[in-house]
Order: structure tokens, then sequence, then C-alpha cells
């Protein structure tokens, strides 16, 4: 799956919040353009407001939070949700 992402390159590593970081990308240009990664509070304030988005969308009508969420998705339909979370164009 495609995501939108302010680096151009490929996917080394993935990681999640108790590794404090999500992709580890090598730049398809050196040096690489960083202009638009965002940085410590940047990220989390970023993170809140998309938990608080996507919460809107889920609680609103009587669900539950539940861990990895994304298992809960049919696999018929996680592509077309991550594309909606992650911006895919």
């Amino acid at each position: 799956m495609r995501i939108l992402c302010p680096v151009d390159g490929v996917v080394l590593q993935t990681g999640g919040p108790e590794d404090d970081w999500y992709l580890r990308v090598q730049p398809a240009s050196q040096p690489a353009d960083l202009r638009h990664l965002l940085r410590g509070e940047e990220v989390r304030a970023w993170v809140g407001k998309e938990l608080e988005r996507l919460q809107g969308g889920v609680l609103a009508d009587g669900g539950v939070l539940v861990d990895e969420f994304i298992r809960e998705v049919p696999a018929a339909r996680r592509d077309a949700l991550l594309g909606e979370m992650f911006l895919e164009p």
C-alpha cells in the first residue's frame, strides 16, 4: 500500500510507540529534503489529533476502543481504511 510521506525513499523498518519511532526510511536522494518532517511536540500533537478524529468516528455510535484495532477490521477493508487514515491520494 502507498501512503503520503514527507520523504521519498524506501521503508527499511517499522516501529511503534514503544520504540519512539514509526518508520525508518532510506531517502531516495542525498541530502534528503527533511523540511516537511514533524518533530517532537509536532508529532505528539498530530498523533493526538488523529486519535481524536478516529475516536469521534468510532465512539460517537457507541463503539469502544480496542488494542490493535486493525486486527478488528475485516481483511477486505484494511487497505481502504489505512489509505483513508494515511491520506493516500
